[in-house]
């Protein structure tokens, strides 16, 4: 079956459209698990896109998305917090100054939107 008779099919039973989701499926075979971590990577080492690459299988391994909140539900509230700080911490390093400048003013922004008309009516008078 060809992917154009597919989406003939797909659009036949469903004129308003369809939202098709690909979910891996976890691996639990050992020795699959190990085969795939010594595999070559199909992107280049080095860079953003072989640690997404390597991030997307060691999500695949743990059983997906899902099982990652199951995870971070057995953390508490605290400890997700520490996680997040961490994460934010080294987002900023890897981040040029420009970057970080252009990030800051775009959240100082959302937070003044934020305000009600009478307290940004108050504060420029």
């Amino acid at each position: 079956m060809s992917w154009s008779v597919l989406q003939n099919l797909l659009d036949a039973l469903y004129p308003a459209g369809v939202e098709i989701i690909l979910k891996p499926r976890p691996v639990s075979d050992p020795k699959l698990v190990a085969r795939l971590r010594k595999q070559e990577p199909l992107v280049p080492k080095g860079g953003a896109s072989h640690q997404r690459y390597r991030e997307f299988l060691e999500v695949c391994r743990r059983g997906g998305l899902a099982s990652h909140k199951a995870r971070m539900e057995k953390h508490s509230p605290a400890q997700r917090a520490r996680f997040a700080r961490k994460a934010a911490r080294a987002r900023a390093r890897s981040l040029t100054p420009e970057e970080r400048r252009e990030i800051g003013r775009a959240g100082a922004l959302a937070r003044w939107a934020r305000r009600s008309p009478a307290a940004t009516s108050e504060g420029a008078g």
